[in-house]
């Protein structure tokens, strides 16, 4: 369930803003949660990533992305 004022309905612009939210940090959800209003809970993107097959292949491709920036600049 997501908290006040957060998205709770998944649409293709909100993945795509949560993954390149992912792809730009070195956070984890939890934290990157904290950080922006806009992100849905940590629970809430863990269900998405379960239910939509693209959204799921989207967000490992974006943590692959955020593993090779951070060890880039290590």
């Amino acid at each position: 369930m997501a908290r006040d004022g957060r998205p709770t309905k998944y649409n293709k612009e909100l993945a795509a803003k949560i993954c390149d939210a992912v792809a730009m940090h070195g956070y984890g959800l939890r934290k990157l949660s904290m950080m922006y209003e806009w992100m849905p809970t940590v629970d809430t993107i863990n269900q998405w990533r379960v239910k939509y097959d693209d959204f799921s292949d989207q967000y490992l491709y974006s943590r692959m992305k955020q593993t090779h920036a951070m060890f880039e600049f290590a």
